[in-house]
């Protein structure tokens, strides 16, 4: 009964928020492709941050609670989908707990990383150190301090670099340190180890952004059309926006945001703190965060993508798969690090796997 109790006061907290969300706005060309949707308010302590969907367990969100605190924790909240896959609300089932920050000042900042072998990377911004948190444990058993690799203070946000991409399988850090003149961004390799835990080897040289993330995530290649790009979501807390910026797309360092591509994406929003993108539908979930607000305010927004996606080999993005997709796939053939299109199954390199996409979805795309 208290859990049908609880589930109700926040669906009828949803509801009236939900009206609100009309004043948050996805802005052109974006709304050609993404729709804005309030999924639910977890219960769990404010401040939310830190956003993740583990690929082996798509059905569970794993959300930071207390973020920024010595009391951040991570638990993981059931999701409901809809028949196309989509995310339309959380379950009324209790929080399940994942793993703490580890009791350090400065707890989990606005990012969770999934790393290919099930590791959690996150920003832990008070204490400036990356944490790394293994399958199964409780708490991190891996804190790096980022200083010592020329990294700025306070580290806000982190993502990996996709397969597909210049510097695929290394991170960005995003710090927030204004004392360091503006935001720092640092790309930096990473080494796996055989016990899990990912060990920063070099970084690039920072180099300055002017505008605050405490949230960011790559939008995968199969969303990106000639229109919108290669990009990467950024939430802007402070602003209340959700932008856009596109990678600098060089071999060396194309984890490095392009600030002078940022663009808009939603507008209005009260407070973006965290995002990730679902595996399931490439949808993007994230964090809306209003301190003024009463207890379980701090909510769940799903940006769903309705369009651009659909037809993977499509390669020139012109609504078809045909002679010219398969012309654009042996022109690239062998490269590496190479635009959106080519590469059509994302793995980071045009080969005969792409070649048998192309062929395998001859034809009008879907839709």
């Amino acid at each position: 009964m208290r859990n049908a109790i609880g589930f109700g006061f926040l669906a009828g907290v949803s509801m009236a928020l939900a009206s609100s969300s009309s004043a948050q706005v996805v802005v052109p060309p974006f709304d050609a492709y993404y729709q804005l949707q309030v999924v639910g308010h977890p219960p769990l302590p404010n401040d939310l941050g830190g956003l993740a969907i583990r690929p082996t367990d798509p059905n569970r969100l794993l959300i930071t609670s207390l973020a920024q605190t010595a009391r951040a924790a991570v638990w993981s909240v059931g999701v409901i989908r809809d028949t196309d896959g989509h995310i339309v609300a959380l379950d009324d089932e209790p929080p399940q707990f994942e793993f703490s920050g580890g009791g350090e000042v400065g707890g989990i900042y606005g990012s969770l990383v999934v790393m290919p072998n099930g590791t959690i990377l996150f920003p832990t911004g008070g204490t400036n150190q990356v944490g790394e948190v293994l399958p199964g444990q409780s708490a991190p058993g891996l804190l790096i301090p980022v200083q010592p690799y020329g990294i700025a203070k306070y580290p806000s946000a982190i993502f990996l670099v996709p397969p597909s991409w210049c510097g695929a399988g290394t991170i960005t850090i995003l710090t927030a340190d204004n004392s360091a003149g503006g935001q720092q961004q640092t790309f930096v390799n990473l080494v796996p180890t055989v016990s899990g835990y990912w060990l920063i080897d070099d970084g690039e040289p920072a180099s300055s952004y002017p505008f605050t993330s405490t949230g960011v995530a790559p939008l995968p290649d199969t969303c990106a059309t000639p229109e919108l790009g290669r990009l990467v979501v950024t939430c802007e807390n402070f602003a209340g926006l959700v932008t856009v910026v596109e990678p600098n797309g060089s071999p060396t360092s194309g984890g490095l945001l392009n600030w002078q591509t940022r663009r808009i994406f939603v507008s209005q929003i009260l407070g973006p703190r965290g995002v990730t993108v679902d595996p399931v539908t490439n949808d993007l979930i994230l964090v809306d965060r209003d301190p003024s607000l009463p207890q379980f305010a701090d909510r769940i927004i799903a940006i769903r993508l309705v369009g651009g996606c659909r037809c993977g080999a499509d390669a020139d993005r012109n609504g078809r798969v045909e002679a010219s997709d398969l012309a654009l796939v042996l022109s690239q053939w062998g490269a590496e690090c190479v635009e959106p299109g080519p590469d059509v199954n994302g793995d980071g390199v045009v080969d005969a796997l792409d070649l048998a996409e192309v062929l395998a979805q001859w034809g009008r795309c879907p839709g």
